[in-house]
């Protein structure tokens, strides 16, 4: 499968993760992750990460707004992992997938024991 998350940083550095749902089905359950899911066929990666955004957060964004940072293989398939750096208001965004969403600094985010691969190489890779 490929899939892609976005590294949604605001203008104070912090990172919104989501928390991913402890059901059937959903890599990770209970781990902290960074939005995004899988691509459908046919569709880019960029645009797989326009829509996902929309989807989770009702967060609407460009393809301008993206930047690429790396490839990650893991159980879930091929992934590629976009920054998308700008200011956002939590308290305007629609949780629409995932139990929680919460701000970390960075520091904060590489203390959590439970977070995707994803999360844990950006963290690995950016210290």
């Amino acid at each position: 499968m490929k899939y892609i998350s976005i590294v949604m940083q605001n203008m104070k550095e912090h990172y919104l993760l989501q928390l991913r749902e402890s059901v059937t089905g959903v890599a990770f359950p209970g781990y902290w992750g960074f939005f995004g899911g899988a691509v459908e066929e046919d569709e880019s990666f960029t645009d797989a990460a326009i829509r996902e955004l929309d989807e989770e957060l009702e967060f609407k964004i460009r393809k301008e707004d993206l930047k690429f940072l790396f490839e990650i293989n893991s159980s879930s398939g091929s992934g590629r992992i976009f920054l998308l750096k700008m200011d956002f208001k939590t308290s305007k965004l629609a949780l629409n997938e995932g139990a929680d969403m919460k701000l970390f600094s960075y520091d904060e985010m590489k203390k959590i024991s439970k977070k995707t691969p994803e999360v844990e190489k950006y963290c690995n890779i950016f210290n």
